[in-house]
């Protein structure tokens, strides 16, 4: 899951100018999670149902875009941001972030 923090530094981040001008650092946990599987979790602690699931042939031909997202896979690491920044993530992992963005929704309606 990646932490957002909009004007603020990543949690842990320290020093005025911390980072290095002009290098992206990946702020995401350190469990990598496939679609349906976050789907899943998302459905679940929202109460909802799970979202259809299509075989991978049938998606290709319904919805040839959404096809690609779901079965594509973006792996990305955390380690340059945790070397250089002295950064660890404040959210343990998806499920994690999930409940929290969940409470957040509550507390604000």
């Amino acid at each position: 899951m990646t932490e957002l923090f909009g004007n603020r530094r990543p949690t842990g981040a320290s020093g005025e100018g911390w980072g290095r001008p002009g290098q992206p650092y990946n702020v995401v946990d350190d469990e990598p999670v496939n679609w349906r599987d976050f789907t899943w979790a998302l459905a679940e602690a929202f109460s909802t149902p799970r979202p259809l699931e299509l075989p991978r042939v049938a998606l290709r031909i319904i919805a040839p875009y959404l096809a690609v997202v779901r079965t594509s896979t973006l792996r990305v690491s955390n380690a340059r941001a945790r070397r250089e920044l002295q950064w660890t993530p404040s959210i343990p992992d998806f499920r994690d972030g999930i409940g929290r963005m969940r409470a957040g929704l509550r507390e604000a309606a």
